[in-house]
């Protein structure tokens, strides 16, 4: 019995990948695309898949006043930049607590001072 439900649960397992892979978020634009280097631009981010909990990255520092709109739209205001050097260019990224943070290859840049 315990070798034909091991077998049952193989045989199941591609049926439910579709699913936990459909649950992952996704990035597809920003709006603006860049801000000054000492944060404060409020961004629109569409995709896919947003949920509530969901937290915004920009580089390694933590995106302010996130909100998500909707499952298509978050807005999150940049953070100021860790890096120091003339237009940085950063990875957006969305977090969710129980996955991987996702970029898609999004990116802000820093203006200048």
């Amino acid at each position: 019995m315990r070798g034909w439900c091991y077998s049952a649960l193989l045989l199941l397992q591609p049926l439910f990948l579709p699913f936990l892979e459909a649950a992952k978020p996704e990035i597809t634009s920003l709006d603006p695309v860049h801000g000054p280097s000492t944060g404060g631009t409020k961004v629109v981010i569409e995709g896919k898949k947003y949920k509530s909990s969901d937290r915004v990255f920009f580089g390694p520092s933590e995106a302010q006043d996130v909100v998500v709109k909707s499952d298509t739209k978050i807005t999150a205001t940049a953070p100021p930049s860790r890096i120091i050097s003339p237009s940085t260019a950063v990875s957006v990224t969305v977090q969710r607590s129980d996955s991987e943070a996702i970029s898609n290859g999004v990116r802000f840049t820093y203006d200048a001072p």
